[in-house]
């Protein structure tokens, strides 16, 4: 859908930088004409001058704009494709979850609530010591759960972690039905609303194809791939479907549980023809895996 530009509002908070553009907390007058309210909106402003970012902002657009909305995937609300490219999004309150509950660590505002078994069948009352039994059960859109922790506010329980998983996952498989590889799912990329509901956003690498992608020699030209959250045999073929995505599903797992820690120490982002790839790749098919984070409960 095009946006008039003067429909949008920004100004020099940014929540978020990529490659190919800068993400800034805007507003966007309603669609009705008579209306002058303001609805709170993400705007990414797509890098002027660059044939690169001006491709990935159409091939974005292209992703979203097949996509009906979804609780847990960023609604596209429309783009400004005339003068300066933007892309007007859903905003999400609370930032990525990675920043998010790195925050909360630090804070020392997390409560572990699993059993020296390993079990997560209950939850554990701090103030009494004891392991009480209770249920854990699911809707069509989210994963409900007791909150007899004495939890309140911004302190979250590992129940929250497995609610976040599960809220991802039903992210994913919504976008695989609409044949969506998504290419750069991270903790970074999956976003939190103040209702703890969680979406996965940037579309920035996203790709639509019924079986593989590809990348062509001419595509892997300073493109830079998330090489941490990547199967041995994208970095190697440069080849992409569903199963890159739920290998990298695996690595924002252990992100969450570890609370918001980066995966590996090295390396970070880089290009896909660099030396660093190359012993990533020997690294990983030698075995070499994340180790689990302490407090994860055995059903992970």
């Amino acid at each position: 859908m095009e946006i008039a530009r003067e429909k949008v509002l920004y100004g020099k908070t940014v929540i978020g930088s990529g490659e190919f553009g800068i993400v800034y907390k805007g507003s966007m007058f309603e669609a009705d004409e008579s209306s002058h309210n303001l609805n709170l909106v993400a705007v990414k402003d797509v890098y002027c001058g660059n044939l690169q970012a001006f491709q990935q902002f159409v091939k974005e657009v292209e992703v979203m704009a097949k996509l009906e909305q979804h609780t847990n995937v960023v609604a596209l609300l429309g783009v400004v494709s005339k003068g300066k490219q933007l892309i007007v999004m859903e905003y999400c309150a609370l930032g990525s979850i990675g920043a998010y509950l790195l925050g909360l660590k630090q804070k020392q505002n997390f409560r572990c609530c699993v059993h020296k078994s390993g079990d997560l069948e209950g939850t554990w009352i701090a103030n009494q010591h004891e392991w009480k039994q209770s249920t854990m059960y699911l809707t069509e859109d989210v994963m409900l759960y007791p909150r007899d922790c004495g939890l309140d506010g911004d302190i979250l329980s590992t129940y929250d972690l497995v609610n976040f998983s599960y809220q991802i996952a039903r992210g994913m498989e919504f976008l695989a039905a609409y044949h969506i590889i998504h290419r750069d799912l991270a903790a970074r990329n999956v976003l939190m609303c103040e209702n703890r509901v969680v979406k996965i956003g940037d579309f920035g690498l996203a790709r639509r194809e019924q079986f593989n992608y590809i990348m062509l020699d001419n595509q892997v030209d300073n493109t830079k791939l998330p090489a941490k959250w990547m199967p041995p045999e994208a970095l190697k073929e440069l080849l992409f479907n569903e199963k890159t995505d739920v290998w990298s599903f695996g690595v924002v797992l252990w992100e969450m549980f570890s609370l918001g820690e980066i995966p590996f120490s090295d390396p970070g982002q880089c290009t896909i023809e660099s030396d660093t790839v190359a012993w990533w790749i020997q690294m990983l098919e030698g075995g070499h895996r994340l180790n689990k984070p302490s407090g994860t409960p055995l059903e992970m």
